[in-house]
């Protein structure tokens, strides 16, 4: 029969066995697991320090300007397009941004 790794052992070979002899396999076959599960523990603790603990990134409060800005927007955008979704003729986001920013600024004096 070829060598085989230690710790590897089929049923034929467990069946062949001594009781003791398989008793014995049996406690090796467990301290591999044991020390698998203690590798994998070590793994996941983590001793470098490696993680750091994430900061939620703080939003700023929306400005006044930028409140109606976004209600003006949707205003003369909706002047500007037609039912279908077009842009109505002459009309181009430039002109209807800068149609919006100037009725915010008359509407904020």
């Amino acid at each position: 029969m070829p060598a085989k790794p230690p710790g590897f052992y089929t049923i034929i070979d467990f069946m062949t066995m001594s009781e003791f002899q398989r008793n014995a396999a049996l406690a090796e076959y467990r301290d591999l697991v044991a020390a698998g599960a203690i590798g994998a523990m070590q793994f996941a603790e983590d001793p470098v320090g490696t993680t750091t603990a994430v900061k939620k990134k703080v939003r700023r409060k929306k400005s006044a300007y930028s409140r109606a800005l976004s209600k003006e927007l949707k205003a003369v955008r909706k002047k500007a397009t037609t039912k279908a979704g077009k842009l109505r003729k002459g009309m181009t986001p430039a002109k209807i941004l800068k149609k919006a920013h100037r009725n915010v600024k008359r509407r904020l004096k």
